[in-house]
């Protein structure tokens, strides 16, 4: 198929991109220049000039904090250019592939009930952040505009080999001797950009629908013990400190509120047929994917 994919140099679009093509389909990633998402015209212009099957949307403003201190952006981008693009998407009866996230969701699952362990695509979004409403608002202009013919994959703790990731800090404060605090009392499960990508590619081929959780599976973890399992993996001998959020607050009076809860239901892709590795297992591959980068060091 024919597919336009937004945000192509970014952490997921640099590990989707080649996975698409060798799974057999033409790729059209423009640059900032050729597709400006928050310009109407510029949307309009590229999606009539390559007239996709289908349009992944990657690009996004995911600096969650960033998103607290600039919340008018956020809504240009992340809702106001997805309205655009699914816009356009319906025009041209192309599908619309739309990249959300956990931090539509809560800090307190009420949501979950009796014996229900994890969010489910279901499950009512209620977001806490200017970053997760301006996503949800993106969400909504989706399922308005394309009706049927549309994916939603939200996924969650997104690590990959380009572009900036929790992991990544972590090694590099460790490196460089900088004391770690990390919260403790946030919980959920990390995604591999790669394993992301490939699920991307199995929906396509299976002529998917709907919404999709999407995350590696494994056990629940805290960004604590996260970072805890980072260090070992890498054979790095920092210490982490473990800290609340409310604690993480009073230091950084400015950060945007997370959600509390972020553990999916695989339930639904498993039924397709596609199952997620271990966060754990995904994490290690990651670890000599830069080590390889870095020439056999992990810096």
């Amino acid at each position: 198929m024919k597919i336009l994919v937004t945000g192509g140099s970014g952490t997921l679009g640099t590990d989707l991109i080649p996975i698409l093509i060798k799974g057999g389909h033409n790729i059209y990633a423009p640059d900032e220049k050729e597709l400006d998402i928050t310009i109407d015209d510029s949307v309009a212009i590229a999606v009539k000039k390559i007239a996709p099957e289908i349009i992944i949307h990657c690009a996004a403003y995911t600096d969650v904090d960033g998103c607290e201190k600039d919340p008018k952006l956020a809504i240009k981008v992340n809702q106001a250019g997805t309205a655009a693009l699914a816009y356009e998407a319906r025009q041209a009866q192309a599908q619309l592939i739309y990249l959300s996230t956990d931090c539509v969701f809560s800090d307190e699952p009420s949501y979950l009930t009796g014996e229900q362990k994890c969010i489910g695509e279901d499950a009512i979004t209620y977001p806490i952040s200017a970053y997760g409403k301006s996503k949800e608002g993106g969400e909504r202009f989706v399922q308005c505009w394309l009706r049927h013919n549309y994916m939603i994959i939200r996924t969650s703790w997104l690590f990959g080999k380009n572009g900036k990731c929790f992991p990544k800090t972590i090694i590099e404060a460790a490196r460089a001797g900088k004391p770690l605090k990390v919260v403790c009392d946030q919980i959920g499960r990390p995604t591999y950009t790669q394993d992301l990508s490939q699920v991307i590619l199995d929906l396509i081929n299976k002529d998917a629908k709907g919404i999709f959780h999407v995350q590696n599976s494994g056990p629940e973890v805290s960004w604590f013990d996260f970072a805890k399992a980072i260090l070992l993996q890498a054979g790095i001998g920092a210490q982490v400190e473990s800290i609340s959020t409310a604690d993480w607050k009073k230091m950084h009076p400015d950060s945007a509120p997370r959600p509390s809860y972020s553990v999916f239901d695989l339930g639904k892709i498993n039924r397709l047929g596609i199952a997620m590795r271990d966060w754990e297992d995904a994490l290690s591959e990651y670890l000599s994917e830069i080590k390889n980068l870095k020439g056999g060091e992990i810096k």
